[in-house]
């Protein structure tokens, strides 16, 4: 386990537990403001971060060069920069690229990888969880803002939905370019867990088996996922071709687990860049339509009983969600609420039926 000390975290360890004197001292010389490299504790600096709503960062770096050279795969040096809720900063050097193959291609400012690098992992007796996603903004402009948020809010709901679920965090990036091309920008993002620190938390391995063991040995785990996605309009994902979507095996049972992820072309987020899929005939990006493989009724019986227990907390987390504007909320609801009138009724599951949306 990849884990990273915080003078925090260190200083509420001091005063509750007395053995760890240094790591006390290592907060008491560090006074508020101050900038100093990550070191290690047995805890996950992912959890660390997700200690705060909305995570400020500073990323340092040649954007212009990984812009240039998005499409070669390889890391290039960088500062990060973390601010904690204490009013301390925390500094640590780091390797970016550019990822992702659709949004690599068409943004203006790609996802990144961001990984640490090993020099502040030594020591590590339970793990290396270094590698870390971020959703970038993608169009520079700030209009896009919403549709990061609403991709932010799926990834969200899906967590209230099952624990077999990527842990996310908001974070808001001053970016500023070293090649000084690019003008500086603040801009929100998604960073998304380490995989190995998923697999841990899941109990579960990198699931390299067969396409057709993910649905019939995991048929609850499975409908919950096709459901998720038809309540978000998404038809980006595959379970066959493992498109969009992380499969683990659990180390206890070997059932496969699966986890999705990028929700962008979903109509719950309507990115402007988004298209309807080709192989559904839909005429919207909003249009939904019923994607599994031969899901037993029970366990969408079971799927979508807890869907509708889950209902009112789904539409309270886009109530609170900050940044959004009434009118993306309002919509958001009314996408939901048109999803929940199908399934509150006598929703039938007929595999690739086309279910257009309606805006009541």
């Amino acid at each position: 386990m990849t884990l990273i000390k915080t003078p925090f975290l260190i200083l509420c360890l001091f005063l509750l537990t007395l053995p760890f004197t240094s790591y006390s001292s290592l907060a008491k010389n560090s006074p508020a403001g101050d900038s100093i490299q990550f070191t290690i504790d047995q805890h996950s600096l992912f959890k660390e971060w997700q200690k705060q709503e909305i995570l400020p960062l500073k990323l340092e770096a040649d954007f212009t060069q990984l812009i240039a050279n998005k499409n070669s795969g390889t890391y290039q040096s960088a500062s990060l920069t973390i601010y904690h809720k204490t009013n301390k900063k925390y500094t640590s050097e780091v390797q970016i690229k550019a990822r992702g193959k659709f949004r690599r291609r068409i943004c203006d400012f790609p996802p990144l990888k961001i990984k640490l690098k090993e020099k502040n992992l030594e020591g590590i007796e339970l793990g290396n969880y270094k590698t870390f996603k971020l959703v970038t903004h993608c169009h520079n402009k700030q209009i896009t803002r919403p549709y990061l948020l609403k991709e932010y809010l799926a990834y969200q709901l899906y967590q209230q939905l099952t624990p077999q679920s990527y842990q996310i965090q908001l974070v808001e990036i001053t970016y500023t370019d070293l090649g000084e091309e690019l003008p500086k920008m603040k801009r929100y993002g998604i960073l998304i867990e380490d995989k190995d620190e998923l697999e841990d938390r899941m109990n579960a391995d990198d699931c390299d088996c067969g396409f057709e063991t993910i649905v019939p040995e995991s048929q609850d785990a499975a409908a919950k996922l096709a459901l998720f996605q038809l309540m978000i309009g998404n038809t980006d994902w595959n379970f066959l071709a493992h498109r969009n979507i992380k499969v683990l095996k659990s180390r206890t049972d070997q059932h496969p687990i699966p986890v999705p992820y990028d929700f962008d072309f979903s109509g719950f987020v309507n990115a402007p860049y988004a298209t309807p899929n080709p192989s559904y005939q839909l005429k919207s990006v909003l249009d939904r339509v019923m994607i599994g493989n031969d899901l037993n009724p029970e366990s969408m019986n079971k799927a979508i009983l807890h869907f509708i227990n889950q209902k009112e907390q789904l539409f309270l987390t886009i109530k609170k969600q900050k940044g959004l504007s009434f009118e993306d909320k309002q919509f958001l609801k009314s996408y939901l609420k048109d999803f929940y009138r199908l399934i509150e009724t006598d929703f039938v599951w007929q595999e690739n039926k086309v279910i257009p949306f309606e805006l009541k």
